[in-house]
């Protein structure tokens, strides 16, 4: 049943980011996904109960202003709202992955748990095809070959990755730590796709690269303040 909705979780998220990239860049679209961390926060303050310190506050806030102005197109209240609420929504079923990895406390490996989870993932889209009609032949092995290694190096492993740092950490600081991820995003959109790198991009990527810094040194102080007693 949990594996089941992280499956389904994880499968309305990439769809629905997929979604997004016909109406914004695709770094931008990747960018705004990363408002996940805001909502994994306020889920866990108001569900979970769990207590929000300032550093995290202030880190939120700082990451929220970077995805907001990377929304933007040529001004700052000029924004695509279709693909806006359309990555919203990809970033509140990605965040629920998040918090239901934490929370449900499986006792499986991080491997075992990818491994069904994105097993749920792929019934979801076969579905989808078949209900659509659509035919699962592939044109070339060419391009079997590049789906494939696309498929393992950003998903299998990232997906792996995200699952051991929920256990190591936790759910709000893997969220924060993980909203590095579209500055790679809007790097490698600019170095490979020959996207522009304006004003709008420069802000929004510092934003958030200060946003999670402030995370990083709030958790540095925390772990001083309060360490961990020896077994």
């Amino acid at each position: 049943m949990v594996l089941g909705a992280l499956g389904l979780f994880y499968g309305l998220s990439s769809d629905l980011l997929f979604l997004g990239y016909d109406y914004l860049s695709a770094g931008i679209a990747s960018t705004i996904l990363f408002v996940y961390p805001v909502i994994v926060a306020l889920i866990m303050v108001f569900y979970f109960r769990e207590k929000l310190r300032t550093s995290t506050i202030y880190s939120l806030f700082l990451s929220l202003a970077g995805v907001y102005v990377l929304s933007t197109q040529n001004s700052w209240t000029d924004i695509r709202f279709g693909g806006l609420f359309i990555t919203l929504g990809s970033a509140l079923f990605y965040a629920l992955y998040i918090i239901t990895v934490n929370k449900a406390r499986l006792k499986i490996s991080g491997w075992k748990m990818t491994a069904y989870s994105l097993f749920f993932t792929s019934i979801y889209y076969l579905a989808k095809i078949l209900f659509k009609q659509e035919t699962l032949v592939l044109p070339d092995i060419d391009f079997f070959l590049n789906l494939t290694s696309f498929a393992f190096i950003t998903t299998v492993i990232s997906t792996s990755a995200l699952v051991y740092a929920i256990k190591y950490i936790g759910s709000t600081p893997t969220a924060i730590l993980g909203a590095l991820e579209p500055v790679v995003a809007v790097i490698v959109s600019v170095v490979l796709f020959q996207e522009d790198m304006t004003q709008n991009l420069l802000i929004g990527v510092i934003l958030i690269l200060v946003g999670v810094i402030i995370h990083i040194l709030g958790d540095s102080r925390k772990s001083k303040s309060h360490p961990t007693p020896q077994e």
